[in-house]
């Protein structure tokens, strides 16, 4: 009986239509569902996206040697960036290049 009045109540507030409910249930669960933000980095993995500089290149196996401005340095996968250069400034997050930076982006 608990459960039919639990039904009545969600479907007396929404009407009968079953779309109605699916979106309601989205919503509800989108705000609960963490976010990632600059400030707190990724949920996922807790990791962060960082600018890295390439230092050098190891364009057959796609990586690139990498050092962020205190000098150190780390490999980079960077299939999703290619080509990149020496010198050129990388968005790397969890080893990976994700974007690259340019002049206007911020630092």
């Amino acid at each position: 009986m608990a459960q039919d009045f639990q039904t009545r109540r969600i479907l007396g507030s929404m009407g009968e239509h079953p779309e109605n409910i699916r979106d309601e249930a989205q919503d509800a669960a989108s705000a609960l569902a963490p976010a990632c933000d600059y400030a707190t980095g990724c949920i996922t993995c807790g990791d962060v996206a960082i600018a890295l500089t390439v230092l050098r290149l190891d364009e057959g196996r796609g990586l690139a040697l990498c050092a962020d401005e205190d000098g150190r340095s780390e490999t980079v996968e960077i299939d999703l960036v290619a080509p990149v250069a020496p010198g050129d400034r990388l968005l790397v997050h969890a080893g990976t290049a994700i974007a690259r930076l340019t002049e206007e982006a911020p630092q």
